[in-house]
């Protein structure tokens, strides 16, 4: 997939792609984030999706507690 969208957000908002994550549920989401130089996290239970995710969550509040706190649950 075609990050350009997430490049003009880091550049239109000054925001620190590298030191970013791209939260999604489907392999073209984490493909994205992926393409853009971010971090990946997949949330839901989806097991034939895995190829280039950082992380996995079940939901996306376990997803933003280890991003905010470092909690895993």
């Amino acid at each position: 997939p075609n990050p350009g969208m997430l490049i003009r957000a880091s550049s239109d908002w000054n925001i620190n792609i590298s030191g970013s994550y791209m939260i999604g549920d489907t392999q073209r989401d984490i493909d994205a984030g992926a393409a853009a130089g971010m971090r990946s996290i997949l949330v839901g239970e989806f097991s034939d999706i895995s190829d280039g995710c950082d992380l996995r969550f079940a939901n996306l509040h376990h997803a933003a507690q280890y991003i905010l706190f470092g909690v895993r649950s």
